[in-house]
């Protein structure tokens, strides 16, 4: 079969002869035949080319190199739209109408066609996203971070050779699933539309369906393997030693399970902003979200508390609360809510004041590690 680029070149060809031809004043019925036959043609080009492109498109997968910059991207992003770009450049001389002639889509047929080849395309690359972030460990050797150390103005990218993570794929193709949704999908419709493609729109919406199906199912995977263990360690944590919410000491500070969950989350957080910022709000409130909703479930599980198991408790919950304040959605809070309607209320001047002071104990014994979860400043106005 031919390829594309030889098609144009017989179009062209065609075209020269059409135009010899049209000097010699032939009758209109045969100068209409090989007009009818340049436009099959035209449109021949347009779908060879368009499965070629879907083709090159299938073997983008074997070029992600890892490599992401400080905006946690890699290069596939912008190879994709690259190869559409050529594809659609190199069909810019058969789609222009020369005098005479029809629109390649005139047809209904092919205005369809050409879609469903176009859609086709788009769906071909979540696919290959999707198979990026399920590949084996053993696929990926090293990869380059380029980490953001204070101002990449001043000292540029630092790139370390370091091995991937199931984990941290996840996170880069995610990161790629959120540029191609905001910005690659967007441009490639625009240069659809330059090139008189029709049913833009129906592109559009089927491709940004498949890629944020695909975005979700990736996310909530991501939320899975790092929440679960998180959750799990919060009942077993609690009850350590034979702990009795009916029988314990008056509380002196935070437990060690709630400090070690706060530091699993803490390394959540670290694994995130070190290959996208953008991510770590999205991702953070989900963990936050699934940690409280266990503590919540495990505070109304209690059959009855003593005045120091409901100190205790009431001291760990905010403590948690007050820590990840900045990434509570209203999920969270009202799970923070119910864990805590689910205790006997202070009784006195006293314990509030207890549970003031243990509150600020904790957070100031713990201060360099929760640093992370403090909003970010707003940027320094220049005067």
């Amino acid at each position: 079969e031919l390829s594309g680029q030889w098609l144009a070149h017989v179009i062209q060809t065609m075209r020269l002869t059409y135009e010899s031809l049209t000097a010699l004043e032939i009758p209109n019925d045969m100068l209409q035949t090989i007009q009818d036959l340049i436009l099959d043609l035209r449109v021949r080009c347009v779908m060879v080319t368009l499965q070629h492109t879907a083709e090159e498109i299938k073997r983008l997968a074997e070029k992600e190199d890892w490599i992401v910059d400080n905006e946690g991207l890699t290069s596939l992003p912008c190879q994709f739209e690259q190869c559409i770009v050529r594809s659609l450049q190199s069909l810019k001389g058969v789609l222009e109408c020369k005098p005479g002639e029809a629109s390649v889509f005139q047809q209904p047929k092919t205005q369809e066609e050409v879609c469903q080849l176009s859609i086709h395309i788009m769906q071909i690359f979540v696919h290959c996203l999707e198979q990026l972030s399920a590949k084996p460990d053993a696929d990926v050797d090293t990869a380059h971070l380029s980490m953001d150390v204070s101002s990449p103005d001043l000292f540029g990218s630092i790139h370390e050779d370091i091995s991937l993570t199931s984990e941290q794929r996840l996170l880069i193709v995610l990161s790629n699933c959120c540029y191609l949704e905001r910005h690659t999908f967007l441009n490639i419709a625009e240069h659809f539309e330059k090139h008189n493609f029709q049913g833009i729109e129906k592109i559009t919406q089927v491709s940004m369906a498949s890629l944020k199906e695909l975005d979700q199912r990736l996310f909530e995977n991501y939320i899975e393997l790092k929440a679960d263990p998180i959750v799990g360690s919060l009942e077993p944590g609690i009850y350590a030693g034979y702990f009795d919410w009916k029988d314990c000491l008056p509380p002196t500070g935070v437990r060690n399970y709630l400090k070690e969950a706060l530091v699993n989350i803490i390394a959540v957080h670290a694994e995130v902003f070190t290959i996208s910022k953008e991510l770590v709000p999205r991702v953070l409130s989900k963990v936050v979200e699934a940690v409280s909703e266990e503590l919540s479930r495990l505070m109304q599980c209690v059959s009855s508390f003593s005045k120091n198991g409901a100190l205790q408790a009431r001291l760990e919950i905010c403590a948690l609360r007050d820590t990840v304040a900045v990434h509570l959605t209203s999920e969270s809070k009202s799970s923070f809510k119910q864990a805590l309607e689910a205790l006997p209320q202070l009784s006195s001047g006293a314990d509030k004041k207890l549970l003031e002071e243990l509150l600020n104990k904790f957070k100031s014994s713990m201060h360099l590690q929760l640093t992370c979860f403090q909003a970010a400043a707003p940027p320094m106005m220049k005067t």
